[in-house]
């Protein structure tokens, strides 16, 4: 959810205050919090590790994602999720495009209305889901 608003934010900035839609200039103002997050990593404290028992065994997480597909729920999912690919791929590729020849103004700031849809549907999931109860 955080990185969707994140998202949001950096799209407004770069195209309301910026008006860098479509200039080399957004790349040089999203690398300075780019550059100042990665620094910030070397601050964080340092963990200790738990010896292991057992020993090492090296184990592929591929192949355990691979097993989980023998349940028909999550085998869903994944064929489901592959193919909505498909589109979205093609929106990705054309959604500038379109935005532009169609006026609706600024690329990133027009098109982060659809992450603001997106933010609010994310958060109704848990309510349909039944979650929220």
């Amino acid at each position: 959810m955080f990185g969707t608003i994140g998202w949001i934010v950096a799209n407004l900035v770069i195209s309301n205050v910026f008006a860098a839609d479509s200039q080399p200039l957004q790349f040089y103002v999203t690398a300075r919090p780019a550059c100042y997050l990665g620094c910030s990593a070397w601050r964080c404290p340092t963990r200790r590790r738990r010896p292991r028992q057992g020993g090492f065994r090296p184990r592929n997480p591929g192949l355990d994602a691979l097993r989980l597909l023998k349940e028909w729920s999550f085998a869903v999912f994944v064929i489901g999720s592959f193919f909505i690919c498909i589109p979205l791929a093609a929106y990705y590729a054309y959604a500038q495009l379109f935005v532009a020849k169609v006026g609706f103004g600024a690329v990133a700031g027009t098109m982060s209305w659809g992450k603001c849809r997106r933010s609010f549907s994310m958060l109704l999931v848990p309510w349909f889901s039944g979650g929220w109860e």
